[in-house]
């Protein structure tokens, strides 16, 4: 593999990376092996049709697949290679790629990596003071919050019908309205 790195900025490298003969007529051998086990072509038995036939049928569809297996992995070759870790990472699409057998295949890819911050000799120019506010809390106070709390928190117990109703207890009517005999709209 053949990797030159380019810097387009402080943090942007651009990573051109070359991928040997070899290896992309491996890749093309296998997607085709792969291929001609699974495709069905009239007038051959599953798994015999002549490779020159499938390269005829299907060159568009194993060029993709070939280069959707070559770039992550050489990607990821190349960026270990570089030595770099990137933050965000700009592959062109992979559909316009294309590749030959016969051939090294080269692409590029934009990356942006982590800026490298050198910190100054800094040192505030005052101590910060911070003044403790000093508060004082009566125990009528403590005593109020903590009654809002249990209210808060309280759970409503069911009491057995005809208890008479007294301060603290909750009740839940049921209503009807009637004029005469006329039921009121809306009070049911």
């Amino acid at each position: 593999m053949k990797l030159e790195m380019t810097e387009l900025g402080p943090v942007k490298r651009s990573l051109k990376i070359e991928v040997p003969e070899e290896a992309v007529k491996s890749e093309f051998q296998k997607v085709y092996a792969q291929l001609r086990r699974e495709a069905k072509i009239p007038g051959f038995r599953p798994g015999k049709a002549p490779i020159a036939l499938l390269e005829k049928r299907y060159a568009d569809l194993v060029e993709q697949d070939v280069v959707q297996r070559l770039v992550p992995d050489y990607y990821q070759r190349a960026v270990k290679e570089a030595g770099v870790v990137p933050i965000l990472v700009d592959i062109p699409p992979l559909e316009r790629m294309k590749v030959k057998s016969n051939s090294p295949f080269t692409f590029t890819a934009t990356v942006e990596i982590k800026p490298t911050i050198q910190l100054g000799d800094y040192r505030p120019p005052n101590p910060i003071s911070l003044k403790r506010d000093a508060r004082t809390v009566t125990e009528d106070q403590v005593e109020k919050a903590l009654q809002t709390l249990r209210d808060q928190h309280a759970e409503l117990d069911v009491v057995p019908e005809g208890t008479p109703l007294c301060e603290g207890l909750h009740a839940v009517l049921s209503v009807e309205g009637f004029v005469e005999v006329q039921p009121l709209e809306g009070t049911q």
